[in-house]
């Protein structure tokens, strides 16, 4: 079974795909947006609230890079869902987890039903994990389109059209990425919410002049080389001083046209909209 590749807060992630099973993707018809509060954790996470069968109020990180939505365990034990095993594989280790089948999850006007998420203890793979219940991935934002006001503390959904949506399926989940320039060169980047940095695979960018590197530790054990970049251009903005992160090579199962990742944050944007039908990204600072 082909692994998805999923990037969750400074640590490589491989889920597999979503069960084939009869499932429910409903996406609210009004053309207007919903707006939910968010709050940042951390100095980046995005966080919001949503619901799963009777618990409301819980806290999820918004994870443009995951492809599953995952649940604490706390949250599945007090539902009385137990799942069948499965696993996360890291970079450097393998993390326990389950998967199991949840009948209702709705953030603002994304809802679904009888959806398989998997079930982990956050804690055991970031530090990240205080006060949080769950990661929402893409599996519940495709068909989507949310606007990310950071100075109002809003996010904006515009669920667009049932008809895209549907035509997804969970094994075919594509995330957005978009070009941008670096030393001269040309790359194509993951846009992703859960990751404070810029992270480039060495082996899709050989020629990357990496010069002097400096170890740095992200996650709880796993040590990376961050290399020292003047600037990196996206759109038609220079990020001055961007925190760029290198590692070897490109995890199995990672888009083979996709040189790294940008995270959001590096972006230093006072508002962000991220298109997950048509997939592009449009900022402003």
């Amino acid at each position: 079974m082909k692994n998805v590749f999923v990037w969750f807060l400074g640590l490589c992630l491989f889920l597999q795909p979503a069960l084939a099973i009869a499932q429910q993707i409903d996406l609210d018809d009004s053309t207007a947006p919903t707006e939910l509060p968010f709050k940042v954790h951390h100095g980046f996470l995005i966080v919001i609230e949503g619901q799963i069968g009777t618990l409301s109020k819980l806290k999820f990180i918004l994870d443009t890079g995951t492809t599953r939505t995952l649940v604490d365990k706390r949250v599945a034990r007090k539902l009385g869902i137990r799942g069948l095993p499965s696993s996360l594989l890291a970079i450097r280790q393998n993390t326990e987890a389950q998967s199991a089948i949840f009948s209702h999850v709705r953030f603002g006007p994304m809802q679904a039903t009888n959806i398989p998420l998997l079930i982990a203890d956050l804690s055991s793979f970031t530090e990240y994990a205080d006060g949080i219940d769950g990661i929402l991935g893409l599996d519940l934002l495709w068909g989507s389109r949310i606007s990310i006001d950071f100075s109002s503390k809003k996010l904006l959904v515009n669920s667009g059209s049932r008809e895209a949506a549907q035509l997804l399926h969970p094994t075919q989940i594509v995330c957005v990425t978009t070009s941008a320039q670096i030393q001269g060169r040309l790359v194509r980047l993951m846009v992703d919410t859960g990751i404070g940095s810029i992270l480039l695979y060495h082996d899709r960018l050989p020629q990357l002049e990496t010069g002097n590197l400096r170890l740095t530790k992200i996650g709880h054990s796993m040590f990376v080389n961050e290399v020292m970049v003047q600037k990196i251009q996206v759109g038609n903005t220079d990020i001055q001083h961007p925190k760029v992160l290198v590692v070897p090579r490109a995890p199995a199962g990672f888009p083979c046209s996709t040189d790294g990742i940008l995270g959001t944050a590096s972006l230093r944007a006072g508002w962000l909209q991220l298109d997950f039908t048509h997939n592009t990204l449009a900022w402003h600072r």
